[in-house]
């Protein structure tokens, strides 16, 4: 099969299985150091394009994708916001999950989601980034910082928080006004004018979860 008779084979996969258009933003074929996984990089049409999702072909033909992932993690980000935004109002946030396989196949975008809670409570990991002005982590007041792990902590049962601290300036500078366009094109935020950076996580993924309809 040529190159791009797979690359068409894995976006009528998607779009069949969704029932939506999609565009292709890069593909990575089978080699003899990626074990004969090829890996399509797609996007909603007319969406911005650095913010793709993943579909992989293996060598027995079997397409999987996380586009549900890629949905998602609007439901989480909102959840999160709220919750971080009550101790942080002036911080600026980032969220993000990760899947650590593939996901059920039978899930969609619209499917309720305390089905996907379920699933994801085992295999997913949910991740926010807290950028915010401080000069040092004894800016950090622990107790509020304890009471915003304990909300979090309810959103998913796997989890990390990044605290990250940066002068007025650098947070003017590079956050707010975001020179780089970090945001636009999908990447972390400039650490110029940071003064610390500061995990909490907590729960661990079960590699021995198997999904099963209840």
């Amino acid at each position: 099969m040529t190159r791009e008779k797979v690359k068409q084979v894995m976006l009528d996969y998607i779009e069949n299985k969704y029932d939506e258009e999609f565009e292709v933003f890069g593909m990575d074929y089978k080699s003899w150091d990626n074990g004969g996984v090829e890996t399509m990089y797609a996007y909603p049409k007319g969406k911005n394009p650095n913010y793709y999702f993943y579909v992989e072909r293996t060598g027995e033909n079997k397409i999987t994708d996380d586009y549900v992932i890629f949905t998602m993690q609007e439901v989480y980000e909102k959840k999160a916001k709220k919750i971080i935004k009550k101790y942080y109002p002036n911080a600026i946030v980032t969220v993000g999950i990760a899947n650590s396989g593939p996901v059920p196949d039978n899930f969609r975008p619209n499917m309720d989601f305390d089905k996907f809670a379920r699933y994801a409570n085992k295999s997913v990991t949910f991740g926010c980034s807290i950028y915010l002005v401080a000069e040092s982590e004894e800016d950090l007041d622990e107790k509020k910082v304890k009471q915003l792990e304990e909300e979090l902590r309810k959103v998913n049962d796997v989890g990390k928080i990044t605290f990250l601290g940066y002068s007025a300036k650098g947070f003017d500078q590079y956050i707010i006004h975001d020179p780089f366009n970090t945001q636009e094109e999908n990447r972390s935020y400039s650490t110029n004018g940071m003064n610390f950076e500061k995990d909490l996580s907590w729960g661990a993924i079960d590699i021995e979860y198997e999904y099963k309809e209840e």
